[in-house]
């Protein structure tokens, strides 16, 4: 069933993401007003929940759904007499972007921590979030600002509801320092400062489109400097030996490149390939 990877996707977001991250707010530390609506945002994703996976495990969602009745009036006296919950208010698809990211940056640390045999919350000094695109930048710094609450929806998209709210007291920034023990993220723009760029050629793609030109357009792809490729990224598209090559014909590999003036037990990095250019995020140690 195509449906289950994404229920599941959604109570692990649910348990890592909200409930993790808004321990504080649920146990009433922030305030009695921010834990009432903490908790009624838990409660209606919870009940949202249940009604969407009623169909795929009907026994354990009517436990669930008998014990979310006690705090509520006027509730069907089972999950199986609710109806399946709809789509409705607005998309919210730039709070979704925004966690993804948070989460994107918290666990490359991770990566870097588990490689060098370090607990996450070693102190640090300071990361270096490093991303081509503005956007990526300002969402890690939390300038995106959301007024909306009318968000209800289900399967993967109701999960939009908690981000809301989520989103609304905090910022993701806050997060990352407190998760990580981080003194201070700094954003970075210039890929090349901390990244080396290289151009491959998909052969698969390319091979039988063009022919006898493919070792001509191979070599000029593979001999692209690095502000050649930045460009290419940005338009989406380059011309090589008068044919137009899109960024599903070509191959952009990163590596990280390390300051000269730094050692490997000073700094070090990981991206994520999903992203064209992908985003490095740098780790200095606490010295």
């Amino acid at each position: 069933m195509q449906v289950v990877p994404y229920l599941l996707k959604f109570l692990d977001d649910l348990t890592n993401v909200y409930v993790r991250f808004n321990c504080k707010r649920l146990k009433g530390h922030t305030g009695e007003d921010d834990c009432r609506v903490a908790l009624s945002t838990l409660y209606h994703v919870l009940l949202t929940s249940c009604k969407a996976m009623a169909p795929f495990t009907p026994f354990f969602t009517e436990v669930l759904y008998q014990n979310l009745r006690k705090a509520s009036n006027g509730l069907e006296e089972s999950i199986h007499f609710c109806s399946f919950p709809q789509e409705e208010g607005k998309g919210g698809q730039r709070i979704e972007q925004r966690v993804k990211r948070m989460k994107i940056i918290i666990d490359l640390a991770r990566n870097i921590c588990e490689r060098h045999n370090k607990p996450l919350k070693t102190p640090l000094k300071e990361m270096v979030v490093v991303h081509p695109d503005a956007e990526f930048l300002d969402d890690k710094a939390g300038k995106l600002k959301e007024t909306s609450l009318n968000i209800y929806t289900w399967a993967t998209q109701f999960l939009l509801f908690f981000h809301v709210m989520f989103m609304q007291f905090v910022t993701p920034l806050q997060f990352v320092l407190e998760e990580l023990n981080v003194k201070s993220v700094v954003p970075c723009n210039d890929l090349l400062k901390y990244a080396s760029l290289r151009a491959e050629p998909d052969f698969s793609v390319l091979g039988k489109r063009l022919g006898k030109s493919m070792g001509i357009v191979a070599k000029e792809v593979k001999a692209m400097s690095q502000k050649d490729i930045l460009d290419f990224e940005k338009h989406g598209e380059v011309t090589i030996a008068t044919h137009c090559l899109k960024l599903s014909d070509i191959k952009i590999n990163q590596s990280f490149r390390r300051p000269e003036i730094m050692t490997e037990e000073e700094i070090d990095a990981a991206g994520d390939g999903k992203d064209p250019l992908g985003h490095y995020l740098v780790k200095y140690n606490s010295k």
